[in-house]
């Protein structure tokens, strides 16, 4: 990668963003993939809309969204060569690797929230990714993220699982939701 005005061991904005443009280009054509993975026969419902109609609405925006925030990042870039050659500090240098860092964890922990919401569930895989999220981008101290994490997960069960009726329950083993489900009803929730 070229650096921001030609330095070395600098990673310009417009690299960066290129990145994360990237990254959400990719998770938007996975969407596509998983809008019905199994071929399930599909039936119109009330004004022609199927299950899979918003996921793919959903799918079309973000596509056309990244390809523009690619080509936005592409033009920055070509913008930044411009720019005279200027030394960066070694402070910017490190921030820049940082902010870089952060947004490629960012998406490993979301690809793996994704892929094992399934298996293990909600109530068990959103605190852990929160927590993650807080830790990596140095939120606070590890127990007020670990307490914001649990009740924030806790939050989003509830509105999700028990206002929604979504069923976000993990197949291979998920302990943690049937608990939730029996202690919910027995305060009469």
């Amino acid at each position: 990668m070229e650096a921001q005005g030609g330095r070395s061991g600098q990673i310009s904005e417009g690299w960066k963003d290129l990145v994360t443009a990237v990254g959400l280009l990719v998770f938007a054509l996975a969407g596509f993939l998983y809008i019905n993975p199994n071929g399930s026969g599909v039936w119109p419902g009330p004004g022609g809309m199927t299950w899979r109609t918003m996921p793919f609405i959903y799918s079309s925006l973000l596509s056309v969204l990244s390809i523009i925030y690619v080509v936005q990042s592409i033009l920055k870039i070509r913008a930044e060569r411009k720019l005279t050659r200027t030394p960066v500090p070694p402070e910017q240098q490190a921030e820049n690797r940082l902010i870089l860092f952060r947004r490629v964890a960012t998406f490993a922990f979301l690809m793996a929230y994704v892929s094992l919401l399934r298996v293990f569930g909600f109530a068990i895989v959103t605190p852990i990714f929160l927590f993650a999220l807080f830790r990596l981008y140095a939120r606070g101290d590890w127990k007020g993220d670990a307490v914001i994490s649990l009740v924030g997960a806790f939050a989003l069960w509830l509105l999700f699982v028990r206002i929604l009726h979504l069923n976000l329950k993990g197949y291979t083993w998920d302990p943690v939701t049937p608990f939730l489900l029996d202690a919910l009803s027995m305060v009469g929730l």
